[in-house]
């Protein structure tokens, strides 16, 4: 089973390539790409999980899958949010605080990993969530001259 979740995650790279070239649809294109994302981090937490249990119980598996899972959903949701708070609260779109806007906008998903991965959870599935939430929430509080960096 451990060998089989490790393998299963497919890898679109040549389809994204592909899709690039033929300037496909953006929309398209970002949803086999997020569809890989997300396929690659439930192949982590699968594996994880396959391999952490001892018993063959399908079950408890299943369980300790779901809840590593959803927890890590949880704390990239969170770290999200927060930045999003702090972005609209804080005073970052002074020149003098530019650096500090950057510099947070690299710590925030780097947080949401240590919490997650501390805890004994998927980070990569924290910092997937935490980056969809920040890109949705925390991108529209940035400064004119950050949302122009991208």
């Amino acid at each position: 089973f451990a060998f089989g979740a490790l393998i299963s995650s497919t890898d679109p790279v040549s389809v994204l390539a592909i899709f690039k070239e033929m300037n496909a649809d953006a929309v398209l294109y970002t949803l086999i790409f997020g569809e890989s994302l997300l396929n690659d981090a439930i192949a982590i937490v699968l594996y994880r999980t396959i391999v952490s249990e001892s018993s063959t119980d399908i079950w408890r598996a299943t369980v300790s899958f779901l809840v590593v899972f959803a927890s890590s959903f949880v704390i990239g949701v969170a770290v999200g949010l927060i930045s999003a708070l702090t972005y609209k609260y804080m005073d970052l779109h002074k020149v003098e605080n530019q650096v500090l806007e950057a510099s947070l906008l690299l710590i925030f998903p780097w947080i949401a990993y240590l919490v997650a991965d501390g805890f004994g959870h998927s980070g990569i599935v924290a910092i997937l969530f935490c980056g969809i939430v920040m890109a949705h929430y925390t991108y529209p509080n940035l400064s004119d001259s950050a949302q122009n960096l991208g």
